[in-house]
């Protein structure tokens, strides 16, 4: 069940491809480019998140297939899902295309070494699709540097959000997890879970920024971390705080 199919070893990740008869060296090429990416991003998470001692070494097959509907009849998806991370396989799944692999690749990866990196701990999701989306929006400066930027997949989204006041509030939505998450209203909860990972992570500057919000990530991913208990770590993270004003 492996014709049209090749594979790709990098630094970080076993790259299993499918390709068309004729574009076989076009798709090594996009997979080549694609790891190379995703190795110095990985980079990244390391620098945001460092290695500690929990966290026990992987290798994960990264399949990226030739078309969407490829994509979809190996992993039964459809509609707008265009790549996941499978937490029992530890495999991360993509198909070709020129406008999001790349920016999937970055947010389905985090989820991958969160996995790792938060051994036993079940995120919430704010955080863990925040931060998903918020790699996901790095833009490439060099060899292997990068900056974060404003997210094309979610901007308008909470532009929207914003404008007819139907964000969640923080108190509610830093609660959540699946099961709240995930429907119909999925995206908007995307694009205001990017937002606040991304206003906790540059917004120091803003207008009526506190010097206290500071401590919201750094505290919430200490206590996930050391306890796994994730209520408590949103509870400690917020504590003595006025989220209604962030």
């Amino acid at each position: 069940g492996y014709h049209q199919w090749d594979i790709y070893c990098s630094e970080n990740y076993i790259f299993l491809y499918s390709f068309d008869p004729g574009d076989r060296n076009a798709m090594f090429r996009f997979v080549r480019g694609l790891a190379t990416k995703m190795n110095s991003m990985y980079r990244q998470y390391q620098k945001y998140f460092p290695p500690h001692q929990g966290v026990k070494p992987w290798w994960s097959v990264v399949r990226v297939c030739r078309s969407k509907k490829e994509f979809d009849r190996y992993g039964g998806t459809s509609g707008g899902v265009i790549g996941w991370f499978n937490p029992g396989s530890k495999e991360l799944v993509f198909f070709k295309d020129k406008r999001w692999t790349f920016t999937v690749a970055y947010h389905e990866g985090w989820h991958q070494y969160a996995h790792f990196w938060f051994p036993g701990a079940q995120l919430q999701r704010w955080f863990d699709e925040g931060t998903g989306d918020w790699f996901g929006s790095f833009k490439k400066t060099g060899k292997d540097s990068w900056k974060s930027a404003a997210s094309k997949m979610r901007l308008r989204g909470i532009q929207l959000q914003v404008r007819t006041k139907t964000t969640v509030p923080w108190s509610e939505i830093v609660t959540w997890h699946k099961n709240k998450f995930y429907g119909p209203r999925a995206s908007y909860y995307y694009a205001q879970a990017w937002s606040m990972i991304d206003y906790l992570r540059r917004g120091s500057r803003s207008r009526g920024y506190q010097k206290e919000w500071k401590q919201i990530l750094p505290t919430y991913v200490n206590v996930a971390l050391e306890t796994k208990a994730t209520k408590t770590a949103v509870q400690q993270a917020l504590k003595g705080l006025a989220p209604g004003k962030l």
